[in-house]
């Protein structure tokens, strides 16, 4: 299971293949869906019912329920710092089987697309894939997502004129490569308070150098 922390290295995709990307601010959260709200601490997070678990990585942590939830997850991962709070909380949609012509996954990305732009509005998309990928076939679609040369991303933020909630950063529905014929899809959602979370992350790593 792919566990980035943050939406903003999409912007250096996209410098790197020539690509503008705006800058990400406000987007719509996880929380209204799931009672969660910008800040939590680790202890308040779980007196809600969430079964918080480590991952491995520091300061990310994972469930594979919420309630009320949303069906359409089987994975969480959640960015939560000491001394900020949760930051950032990501759902990940079940593996998808499909053919290496990526058919399944296009379509539950445009589905998905469809029902967070009837939500929060517009967004930036990108899908390309990277000039001089020798997986160019039309049948190796799967194959060059799990390369990390293909990408099928789409991005909400107030530069796109998004309907964001206030205490929300950024969104980003994101596909990445599982095998030659599978995939996953997460929605990301950032709170105001990533760029703190990051940095104290950041601090905290370099702590022990």
């Amino acid at each position: 299971m792919p566990q980035g922390k943050s939406v903003s290295h999409i912007k250096a995709i996209a410098i790197a293949t020539s690509l503008a990307l705006s800058a990400i601010t406000p987007l719509p959260a996880f929380s209204d869906q799931f009672g969660l709200k910008m800040g939590e601490a680790i202890s308040s997070i779980i007196s809600k019912g969430i079964n918080l678990k480590p991952t491995g990585t520091s300061n990310l942590y994972k469930a594979t329920s919420i309630l009320p939830g949303n069906k359409m997850f089987d994975n969480y991962r959640f960015f939560i710092v000491k001394g900020v709070g949760l930051c950032q909380i990501t759902g990940w949609i079940p593996v998808i089987e499909d053919s290496g012509y990526g058919e399944q996954t296009q379509a539950r990305f445009s589905q998905l697309y469809e029902m967070l732009t009837s939500k929060y509005g517009l967004s930036k998309k990108f899908d390309f894939l990277r000039s001089g990928s020798i997986w160019n076939g039309s049948s190796e679609w799967v194959m060059s997502l799990m390369q990390k040369d293909r990408y099928l991303i789409a991005i909400w933020s107030e530069q796109q004129g998004s309907k964001l909630p206030p205490d929300i950063k950024g969104i980003m529905l994101n596909t990445v490569g599982a095998g030659p014929q599978s995939a996953l899809i997460s929605i990301q959602y950032e709170f105001r308070n990533i760029d703190k979370c990051v940095a104290v992350d950041k601090k905290e790593a370099a702590a022990n150098l």
